[in-house]
C-alpha cells in the first residue's frame, strides 16, 4: 500500500479508483469500505474516494464518532482480543478512549 495522503491526481485514480474496480471485478462483489493506508489522508484523497463511490472509510485517527462525522474520515477505536468487557463499553460509549488518546500524545 502507498500513503495516499501525498499522491497526484493520476496515481489517486489508479490506487483508489482503479484498485477499487480491480478487486470488485476479482471478488465480483461490490466494496463499500476503504481503509486509507497507514491512516493517513488529505482533501484530495477523500475527494477521490468520494468519486471511488466509497460509502464508509476509516482514518487511524483515535476517537469516537458524532454526529456530522464525515463517513469518509472516520476515527477508530482500538478493541484489542484480549480487552476485557467493562474497557470494551468504556471505549464506546464514554470519552475513555479520547481522554487516554490525548494522555499518551501529551508524553
Amino acid at each position: 500500500h502507498v500513503d495516499v495522503s501525498d499522491l497526484d491526481e493520476t496515481s489517486l485514480i489508479q490506487e483508489i479508483i482503479q484498485g477499487k474496480q480491480d478487486i470488485e471485478q476479482i471478488i465480483g462483489s461490490s466494496i463499500a469500505a476503504f481503509a486509507y493506508p497507514y491512516g493517513c489522508y488529505s482533501e484530495r484523497a477523500l475527494a477521490m474516494v468520494r468519486r471511488a463511490g466509497y460509502e464508509l472509510a476509516v482514518t487511524t485517527e483515535r476517537s469516537l464518532t458524532a454526529c456530522g462525522t464525515d463517513l469518509l474520515a472516520m476515527p477508530r477505536v482500538t478493541v484489542p482480543r484480549s480487552v476485557l468487557l467493562p474497557i470494551f463499553l468504556l471505549k464506546n460509549f464514554t470519552q475513555y478512549e479520547k481522554r487516554r488518546f490525548k494522555s499518551l500524545k501529551a508524553l
